[in-house]
């Protein structure tokens, strides 16, 4: 732990000054709606090379869930469904392995012109953005959990029948903090993508700060979409358990999420991976 410490303090020392050249450097021109149109347009413009990137994983994380829940057998009531917690567990540990694994696999294509030969494969430079996602993913769940107790307060200022729940204001409230915290940092992903260990946490930081609240609008408009689809697909979702092809209805509708949440990893890395450029 110590020898990571010394090398994360030197390398902090020796950004210093590229942090104070990105600090004194004049406001850069930045549209955050064009830098987001080439986000996704260049996804719609290369699709085979967006399926090489993501589709093996899109296929996993897909597939794997469904054939599980075909074998899985209901519990007697009361007793713990190990099967259940293991489900979602594997699922989660493919999501948080495979997301910044296709965000390194595209922030690659975008910076470098670079094909993974079957997959965005986990590497060094994935495993810089997973580890942020395993020290967060408990300090945001055990911050969600200790405030439940503000959300029965909102609910109970809101008064009953209102169309906000206080757990939904406090759920967005800390997803609207994560994501500021990771935008700070979130250039470290196409700077790892390429070799690039001089861009630090600081390095980054600096970078956002100069390009200011267009950097954000940016970020808001290549989340919108994937916003969108999510709450169509939430929309649809009870709809999913009427009739006999309810099955049929809830593998399409986990591949609408799978497919986006994709879509919106790639789009994002190609973002970041512009913004990297500026630097």
């Amino acid at each position: 732990i110590l020898p990571g410490l010394a090398g994360r303090m030197k390398a902090s020392a020796a950004a210093a000054p590229v942090v104070a050249r990105i600090a004194a450097a004049p406001p850069a021109h930045f549209s955050a709606v064009a830098e987001a149109r080439m986000a996704y347009g260049r996804i719609l413009a290369r699709p085979l090379d967006w399926l090489r990137v993501a589709g093996p994983w899109i296929a996993a994380l897909w597939a794997i869930p469904l054939v599980l829940a075909q074998t899985h057998r209901p519990v007697a009531p009361g007793t713990v469904d190990w099967p259940a917690l293991m489900l979602g567990l594997l699922v989660l540990v493919l999501i948080i392995v495979a997301l910044p694994s296709v965000a390194i696999g595209w922030c690659r294509l975008v910076l470098q012109e670079r094909l993974p030969a079957i997959a965005a494969l986990p590497d060094g430079a994935a495993m810089a953005v997973i580890w942020r996602l395993l020290i967060i993913a408990p300090i945001a769940g055990v911050a969600e959990n200790q405030l439940a107790g503000v959300g029965r307060w909102i609910d109970a200022q809101l008064g009953a029948g209102s169309i906000v729940s206080g757990a939904a204001v406090v759920g967005w409230a800390l997803a609207l903090a994560v994501a500021l915290f990771f935008a700070l940092q979130a250039l470290i992903a196409p700077a790892r993508a390429v070799g690039d260990r001089a861009t630090t946490t600081g390095v980054s930081a600096a970078a956002v700060r100069r390009l200011g609240w267009p950097y954000y609008l940016g970020l808001a408009a290549i989340g919108l979409p994937w916003i969108a689809v999510e709450q169509v697909l939430s929309w649809l979702d009870p709809m999913a358990g009427a009739g006999a092809g309810m099955n049929a209805a809830s593998a399409a509708l986990w591949f609408g999420r799978v497919a986006a949440s994709a879509l919106f990893v790639c789009a994002l890395a190609g973002y970041l991976s512009q913004v990297y450029r500026r630097l």
